[in-house]
C-alpha cells in the first residue's frame, strides 16, 4: 500500500423542497491504495470556526464516509442499498435513512473520479436529493 499527495475538488448539490444548495471543496489530500480499493483523506472546513476529516474509503462496490470533527458520523453507501447513518453535530445528534441511487468510480493511483448520489430521509418526514461528484488529481510538483 502506498500514499499519494493529491489535489481534491468535491462538488455536491443538496435539493431539498423547491430549494437546491450546491457547494465545491478544493483541497490538498492523500491518496491510500487498499487491497480492494482506495482510502481518500482530505479535511473540510465550511468556515473559519468549523473543521471536520473526511476519510472516503472505496472497496468492492461501497463508499464509507467518515466525518471526524465538529459535525461526525460514518455514512455507508452501496448502490441500491439502504442504511441508517448516525449523525452528530453540535447541535445534537441525528439518525437519517440514507439510499443509495448511483455509485461509480474510475480511480487509480494517478486520481480519478468518484460519482454518488443518495436520498436522505430526515426524522420529520422530509427528503433530501444529494448529487457528489469528487475529483482526485495528483498533486503538482512544480
Amino acid at each position: 500500500m502506498r500514499d499519494y499527495n493529491v489535489w481534491v475538488t468535491v462538488s455536491s448539490s443538496v435539493s431539498l423542497g423547491d430549494g437546491v444548495d450546491q457547494m465545491e471543496l478544493c483541497t490538498a489530500g492523500q491518496l491510500e491504495t487498499l487491497d480492494n480499493g482506495y482510502r481518500l483523506s482530505y479535511e473540510e472546513r465550511p468556515d473559519e470556526h468549523t473543521a471536520v476529516h473526511s476519510v472516503l474509503t472505496l472497496e468492492n462496490g461501497r463508499a464509507t464516509l467518515e466525518r471526524q470533527g465538529d459535525f461526525s458520523g460514518v455514512l455507508t453507501l452501496v448502490k441500491g442499498e439502504r442504511h441508517l447513518y448516525s449523525y452528530a453535530t453540535p447541535y445534537g445528534n441525528l439518525d437519517l435513512w440514507v439510499y443509495t441511487s448511483a455509485l461509480s468510480h474510475s480511480v487509480t493511483p494517478q486520481g480519478g473520479d468518484v460519482q454518488m448520489a443518495y436520498t436522505i430521509a430526515m426524522p420529520d418526514g422530509s427528503v433530501s436529493l444529494h448529487h457528489v461528484s469528487i475529483t482526485i488529481k495528483p498533486e503538482r510538483t512544480d
